[in-house]
């Protein structure tokens, strides 16, 4: 707006600067046909009193003219002055324009750069989210998986530990027989199992009918491993078979391995064995009573699963 009233306000001063010049001509030619018509009013005869009269009023105009004259030169150099100061104001506002142009075209340019990245990001992000989508639905149907298959677990288990339970609830009412559940597995604890003799470590006969309801039981669950712990009192060894309780709480451990492989046909790939000592005690060795408690085979049947 303020760039139209400039416009404006110049473009009169150009025309009264042309009207200006327009009316200084006239007077000029006014001016010289005064000098004329003098000229040619001298070479008449006239009376003395008008002539007078005349010339006297024409020299007044003349002055008066020459005055406006000058005073129409001054409004002309003032005009002139103010055109060019417009001149100048348009010049400064068209470079002004122009540097706001400049401007505006370089800021539309960032823009119009930051929308391309914008939308490119955009379309990264909405691919991502498709991924995920397609991740999170695969990570839900896994889960849905593992909580079938822990419930079905734990269902198994449940019925393992039960049927253990009804199996050697006899045994474990005399106490020669714990059931155990840990966080490795279903432990079978037989206290005082595979004493030491002449011939080496050997199952008693009346631990057998055990380890064959155990192993009765373990062949209904054909994917479980089977963990046998051979454990032993803190009484020093005297056997020269052995020479600590290490080897002797392996070998229990290996006598039962070898019972449910060779005679209850437990397939040796789930079987393992290893021998503790008298590190792991399961009550104190102080009394009779304890130590046999502590002179021990654990079967441990493990919750991972295998397929044989």
């Amino acid at each position: 707006m303020k760039m139209v009233r400039y416009l404006v306000l110049c473009m009169l001063i150009v025309s009264l600067s042309l009207g200006g010049c327009a009316y200084l001509q006239s007077l000029g030619r006014r001016e010289s046909q005064a000098e004329i018509d003098e000229s040619e009013e001298e070479e008449q005869p006239v009376p003395p009193d008008e002539s007078e009269v005349k010339l006297a009023s024409q020299a007044r105009e003349i002055e008066e003219l020459r005055g406006k004259l000058q005073e129409l030169h001054i409004q002309l150099n003032q005009l002139t002055e103010s055109r060019n100061s417009c001149y100048q104001q348009i010049k400064r506002l068209e470079e002004e324009k122009k540097r706001s142009q400049d401007l505006f075209d370089e800021r539309l340019k960032r823009l119009e750069e930051e929308k391309i990245k914008s939308e490119q990001s955009l379309a990264a992000a909405r691919k991502r989210q498709e991924t995920l989508g397609g991740e999170l639905e695969q990570a839900h149907s896994r889960l849905r998986q593992l909580i079938e298959a822990r419930e079905k677990e734990t269902q198994e288990l449940t019925r393992l530990r039960a049927e253990l339970t009804e199996e050697l609830k006899g045994h474990i009412a005399t106490g020669k027989v714990l059931l155990n559940e840990e966080k490795r597995g279903l432990v079978i604890v037989i206290v005082g199992v595979t004493p030491l003799r002449s011939e080496g470590v050997v199952v008693r006969p009346e631990d057998k009918p055990i380890l064959s309801k155990v192993a009765r039981i373990l062949k209904k669950y054909a994917d479980r491993e089977i963990l046998i712990e051979g454990h032993t009192d803190d009484e020093p060894i005297t056997s020269a078979q052995f020479s600590s309780n290490w080897e002797l709480s392996a070998a229990r451990a290996n006598a039962i391995l070898r019972y449910l492989e060779e005679k209850e046909g437990i397939s040796a790939k789930r079987l393992s064995a290893v021998g503790y000592g008298e590190y792991r005690p399961l009550a104190s060795n102080a009394t009779a009573e304890g130590r046999e408690k502590n002179r021990r085979v654990e079967i441990v049947i493990l919750f991972t699963k295998k397929v044989y």
